[in-house]
């Protein structure tokens, strides 16, 4: 079904469901964006603030590990430094004396913020020398590989008097796993019996995570609170954009009728007056009633009612007009003919001569050829060296001028050979008739494309052959490179 017989007849209805179309697609659109912000921005917002969140946590995470691993490290150093300014001071003392010296003991035992502590081990057997609890002491840390496989590799790591670190599971005495981070460092001084003691701080990662659990539970709280107070405020967006809506389609509804009575008026009276003026009234005016293009149309159809008032068109003029077009069409037409004809001609003949051109090339060059095989004949039957020479060069170089005949027959242009191809081209023959060895002397050309003319082309190659001739004859004696 076609469109035009869907639409109004009338112009004044068609101007009202014109507007009406204009004006309802904006509010239409609005009223969808708003749904969609109303569906879509909760769940983005929401999901933003998570992932803000998210990342937060992590990077804080990440700062409070390290801030951790900082403290415990240095507390290890710490110890370590006093507890070798200890054995400098007392180079006498002996593990045992060590272990039962309360000094000693007191600086090889504090504490590491609220649950951790320090300890020293044997560098060589990983045994705990000093400890918290007094049931650890003396025991070696390799048995604990199988219940505590994360501390027994950092203290593995750390034998020999190394450095080691590292995160791992504990088990504490009531049977709750913790996690931990520990820091090994070894001790410069040596006890009177010859062992090297290693320095351990250790402790609880939730004592400085314990804060920021906190935090995220009082982020989630005011995120909630958040997503609450925003869900309020986008249904109250949503409602008074709903109301702006009503309200913009009322006043689509009435601009639209206005807008068709305002228009058609002048329409109206512009078909009542071209109605007269068919008749033969040509004295009929329309009066001004709105502004804009419709007051320009008004305006110059009053302007033409009073040309044709004035002015009579005569038939007979107007077929002598039509008939002088027609014999001026003819002529013009067969104008386009003679030339279109012409053109035909001009574009067969220089086809033609192209054709004979290279046509003339080509037998040029056969009979170039022609002349160099009776010379290569004739080179059969001479036995003076000097004089099979000289036929020799005769018959290379009318092999370079029959080369360039060839290239100019084989070129899309007739008139100019690429001439960095001609001396390619000139160069194996060469090689081909003095039997060169290709192994023995090569040939790497570094000529630019340029072109030339067959005037220009001829003695270049004359040239080129001459010293391609001697080079090949002369320069290369006995088989050198």
């Amino acid at each position: 079904m076609r469109f035009s017989g869907m639409a109004p007849k009338k112009f004044s209805t068609r101007v009202i469901a014109i507007t009406l179309l204009a004006g309802l697609i904006p509010v239409f659109i609005f009223i969808l964006m708003i749904q969609i912000f109303v569906h879509r921005f909760p769940a983005e917002t929401n999901r933003a603030i998570s992932r803000g969140q998210t990342e937060q946590w992590n990077r804080n995470e990440v700062v409070i590990k390290q801030m951790v691993v900082d403290f415990i490290r240095q507390k290890a150093m710490d110890v370590s430094l006093q507890l070798d300014l200890y054995l400098k001071a007392h180079p006498g003392m002996t593990v045992k004396d060590l272990q039962r010296d309360p000094d000693f003991r007191g600086i090889a035992i504090q504490p590491v913020g609220r649950a951790g502590y320090t300890s020293v081990l044997d560098s060589n057997t990983s045994i705990s020398r000093f400890h918290m609890d007094p049931n650890v002491e003396n025991r070696d840390a390799h048995l604990m590989s199988v219940k505590l496989p994360g501390f027994h590799a950092i203290v593995k790591d750390s034998l020999g008097g190394r450095y080691a670190h590292g995160f791992y599971r504990w088990e504490e005495s009531d049977g709750d796993i913790s996690y931990k981070f520990m820091y090994i460092v070894p001790l410069s001084n040596k006890t009177a019996d010859g062992v090297r003691f290693n320095v351990a701080a250790s402790t609880r990662i939730d004592e400085f995570t314990g804060p920021m659990e906190a935090s995220q539970d009082v982020s989630h709280s005011t995120a909630h609170y958040m997503e609450i107070a925003m869900n309020k405020l986008i249904r109250s967006f949503r409602n008074m954009g709903l109301y702006i809506a009503g309200a913009a389609l009322l006043l689509v509804f009435g601009f639209a009728f206005w807008m068709g009575s305002y228009f058609s008026r002048a329409i109206v009276h512009l078909r009542e007056a071209t109605r007269a003026i068919n008749q033969g009234d040509f004295d009929v005016r329309v009066e001004h009633h709105t502004s804009g293009d419709v007051s320009e149309l008004v305006d110059d159809f009053n302007k033409m009612a009073e040309t044709l008032s004035s002015t009579t068109v005569k038939k007979r003029s107007l077929e002598e007009s039509e008939e002088r077009l027609k014999k001026t069409n003819v002529r013009l037409q067969e104008e386009i003919a003679d030339h279109k004809h012409a053109e035909a001609q001009i574009k067969q003949s220089l086809r033609e001569k192209e054709n004979l051109l290279a046509e003339i090339h080509h037998r040029v060059k056969n009979n170039m050829q022609i002349i160099s095989s009776l010379l290569s004949l004739q080179a059969e039957y001479i036995t003076d060296e000097k004089a099979l020479s000289l036929v020799k060069d005769c018959e290379d170089r009318i092999r370079s001028m029959a080369l360039v005949h060839e290239k100019l027959y084989l070129s899309e242009d007739l008139s100019q050979i690429d001439f960095s191809e001609y001396i390619e081209s000139i160069a194996t023959r060469l090689f081909q008739t003095h039997g060169v060895d290709s192994r023995v002397v090569t040939f790497s050309p570094q000529v630019n494309d340029i072109l030339f003319t067959i005037e220009t082309a001829i003695p270049l190659g004359l040239i080129i052959n001459e010293l391609f001739s001697n080079s090949l004859r002369y320069a290369f004696p006995g088989g050198q490179k």
